[in-house]
């Protein structure tokens, strides 16, 4: 009975590895953003670009806000070498969480893939109290990857909750 469960045991923790990896796979690379509001409000005019960037080693380019003023302190710093960490569990799927000053971006956040089918896009959300962004992969070809994006949806869907 032990050797089972310490099966089990070892099985789950593969399987965990196995899917934040394809996550951070499918990241690394340039997503623009299509939607973004910032308590509610909507800001993609305010940034400095309208694209996040995950690159090696856990790093991010993030956008800064540098146009509507909106006195977010802490919003206008430089956006480069932000620190990504990913994290899953039972309830929240997936979670990413932005080590940086930038007061926008900060913080923990949940993250959602979905495919686009009219558009033939990978999409992302990433959600929390304080941030809502949809972003599209760029570069990404839809009809080689249906089922990695199928995988996605699955992973990241299944026990989504918004709160």
């Amino acid at each position: 009975m032990k050797n089972i469960i310490w099966v089990i045991t070892i099985f789950s923790f593969l399987m965990s590895c196995e899917k934040t990896n394809k996550v951070e796979d499918v990241l690394k690379g340039s997503w623009s953003i299509d939607t973004v509001y910032y308590y509610n409000y909507n800001i993609k005019n305010c940034l400095n670009m309208n694209v996040i960037t995950f690159n090696k080693n856990s790093l991010a380019t993030i956008p800064t806000e540098d146009y509507c003023k909106m006195n977010v302190k802490g919003s206008d710093i430089n956006s480069t070498n932000t620190r990504i960490l990913f994290s899953s569990n039972d309830t929240i799927p997936f979670r990413i969480n932005f080590d940086t000053q930038n007061r926008l971006f900060e913080g923990t956040h949940k993250i959602v893939f979905h495919k686009d089918k009219q558009n033939k896009l990978l999409k992302m959300e990433i959600f929390s109290d304080k941030l809502y962004l949809i972003c599209r992969k760029g570069l990404f070809n839809y009809d080689n990857n249906l089922t990695l994006m199928n995988d996605l949806e699955k992973m990241t869907w299944t026990n989504r909750k918004i709160n």
